[in-house]
């Protein structure tokens, strides 16, 4: 403490001898040279100097390469690669082979479902008149193949590109940056030596309510929609009525060319009259018929547009399908006036990927962890069919056993899972599930990695729940939890807790039902295995090993079984209350229904068998299906409810 008492009698002197120790301090000719810093004023002789200054340049970006873009050349139907784009409100998730969903905040835009017979999505279908060769954009088994196809996935659109003959065609999908707007641009080149007449078709099933509405019963939704046509902007408008406390939506469609075309405008509403009762090619396509231009009340309602081009040789044109949705139809008016533009519309196209690339900034993500996150997003928004696998290499327990072979889970206790054993959880179960599960803390970097992936699904309008489940054992450090609250904070997204759409942290060892998570989720990833991207490879590896080679093809999809030519076994004039169709038997216990190839019910017929617990559907197309208990909620066979097409049943159980 020695300087403390010299300090003191330094201050002594200090008061007796007037400030003598300042006088002092000045004194020195090195505190003299810095007097003017001291007395804290501007010196009032400035030295100017005429060197060249730095020029002060603006901040540059580093290129993190946050622009990829995914190549594919063969399909892999075993695998799910979907890529998905949006904007604010408005979002396109589309697959490899075309297919896919468009959605306007939680609002179905058409109509998609991973398990029906038929491909499903927005589609193009092109007729070239001279040939009589149909295609379309997607590659379908039933029509035409194309000599060479291409699928390229970037963070801003979808690319198409295909060569039939000297037709080549290329599809380009994005979403427009500043509007809930999707521009589906169709390039068509002649690169043959002939002039081309061809008939341009886009087709859609609109929908304009939630997929759980239109899940639970299509036909009944379809009644809910009313067309008007816009002769101004030669756009169809689709209004969805106003049902309980859901508010009207409006949809507008648009087929936009600046190119020269063979007559006006056609469309088609009734997908009866458009498709008839067949499940490929529509009819009136297939038969260059002209589309009706009648508006009206349909069962089963479309969207078809058709223009007929010329192209001659080494000639391009291009045609956009302008779709956009709205809770108000002046907005879709409006939206529509601004994009049959093409200066608009190629502006639109460079600044998506300019977008895109400011969120990649933001977010603080690369490209390639875009390609993972894209991944992972396939086996979200749709069912994973590489589940089984895990469920291989998990140990069975006391209460549950897997059968693999069939993808079904078998349990043994009397009380199966149900969406409601998630309530206590505070997760609804009504959105996908990304399990992690971790337990140690040397994994917390997998949580990083999931929570960039996280906050990228919020910016792409996909809700999902999040449950971070702490395999850790009870220590008084709690390592583990500490780790994945501090990476939550660090990403800001504390206000995401357990809330729907949310994060949750879960404790293993505190909650009984921890298998329940794991049957409920749609993708489980152990932290102990790596990074996202090597734990998903090796998931893929290991779940295509479990696959025939004999069945790694692209999915076919069935055509109708043609009806043989046979001699009647039943003399049908000697049934009672014979209509053409049909009529009762002679001791009235049976109705007997005559289908043939040119003979079939104007709808399909059906019969009902059930009885307290259990019960079945059939129809006379052998369609339909069957439940156990409740005929809405407890479906163990999928269910069509296609009342045009009445697609056959198929041999196979349905996920629920």
């Amino acid at each position: 403490m020695a300087h403390h008492q010299g300090l003191i009698l330094l201050s002594i002197n200090n008061l007796i001898n007037n400030n003598i120790l300042q006088e002092r301090f000045i004194g020195n000719p090195e505190i003299k040279a810095v007097d003017i810093l001291l007395q804290e004023k501007m010196p009032e002789d400035v030295i100017i100097t005429k060197e060249k200054k730095e020029k002060i340049q603006k901040l540059k970006n580093i290129d993190y390469e946050n622009y990829t873009e995914r190549i594919f050349t063969k399909l892999n139907p075993n695998l799910n690669n979907y890529n998905v784009i949006a904007n604010d409100d408005y979002s396109i998730c589309i697959n490899e082979r075309g297919e896919g969903f468009s959605l306007y905040k939680n609002i179905l835009v058409n109509r998609y479902k991973q398990t029906n017979d038929n491909p499903q999505g927005i589609m193009f279908y092109i007729k070239n008149i001279r040939t009589k060769e149909i295609w379309n954009t997607i590659n379908t088994s039933y029509l035409k193949k194309p000599e060479k196809y291409e699928v390229s996935f970037m963070q801003d659109q979808d690319k198409f590109t295909r060569t039939d003959e000297k037709i080549v065609t290329t599809l380009k999908i994005i979403t427009a940056p500043e509007d809930p707007v999707e521009i589906r641009k169709l390039e068509i080149q002649n690169n043959g030596n002939i002039e081309e007449t061809l008939e341009v078709s886009s087709y859609f099933e609109p929908v304009l309510s939630t997929k759980e509405q239109d899940y639970s019963h299509m036909s009944f939704n379809n009644l809910f929609l009313k067309y008007e046509y816009l002769e101004k902007t030669g756009t169809i408008l689709v209004k969805r009525n106003k049902r309980g406390n859901i508010e009207p939506m409006y949809m507008g469609v648009n087929l936009y060319t600046e190119n020269e075309t063979i007559g006006d405008l056609e469309y088609e509403i009734d997908g009866e009259k458009l498709n008839g009762r067949i499940n490929e090619v529509p009819k009136m396509i297939e038969n260059s018929m002209p589309f009706s231009k009648n508006l009206g009340l349909t069962v089963s309602p479309v969207v078809a547009l058709k223009r007929t081009i010329k192209i001659k040789p080494g000639e391009s044109i291009t045609l956009n399908l302008i779709i956009t949705v709205s809770e108000e139809k002046e907005k879709i008016e409006e939206n529509i006036q601004k994009y049959i533009n093409s200066e608009n519309i190629k502006r639109a196209f460079e600044l998506s990927k300019v977008r895109v690339e400011e969120e990649a900034r933001y977010l603080g993500i690369k490209g390639k962890d875009i390609e993972n996150y894209q991944k992972i997003l396939s086996y979200l928004i749709v069912q994973n069919p590489m589940k089984k696998v895990y469920f291989k290499n998990k140990k069975t327990n006391n209460k549950k056993q897997y059968n693999i072979r069939e993808n079904e889970y078998n349990m043994q206790e009397k009380q199966n899972y149900q969406v409601h054993d998630l309530w206590k959880y505070g997760i609804s179960g009504d959105l996908p599930i990304l399990l992690v599960k971790i337990k140690d803390v040397n994994d917390s970097y997998v949580i990083k990695e999931i929570l960039k992936a996280y906050e990228f699904f919020k910016v792409k309008n996909i809700e999902i729940d999040l449950i971070i489940l702490n395999e850790e054992e009870n220590v008084y450090e709690r390592y583990v939890k500490e780790g994945v609250e501090i990476e939550i904070l660090n990403r800001h997204l504390m206000y995401m807790l357990n809330q729907k759409g949310g994060i949750f942290i879960l404790n293993a060892n505190e909650i009984e039902d921890v298998d329940l998570f794991e049957f409920r989720a749609n993708l489980i990833i152990d932290a102990h295995s790596g990074n996202m991207k090597t734990f998903i490879k090796e998931l893929e590896e290991e779940y295509l090993e479990t696959i025939p080679k004999q069945e790694r093809k692209i999915k076919q999809y069935k055509k109708v079984p043609e009806y043989e030519k046979r001699t009647n076994l039943i003399n049908m004039e000697n049934l009672k209350y014979y209509n053409e169709y049909g009529g009762f038997s002679e001791n009235g216990k049976e109705y007997i229904i005559k289908v043939t190839k040119d003979i079939k019910p104007q709808v399909p017929w059906s019969h009902v068998l059930a009885n307290k617990e259990f019960g079945t559907v059939v129809t006379n197309n052998n369609s339909g299906y069957t439940w156990y208990k409740n005929s809405r909620l407890s479906r163990i066979t999928k269910w069509s409810n296609e009342t045009i097409l009445d697609t056959p049943r198929r041999n196979n159980i349905s996920s629920r």
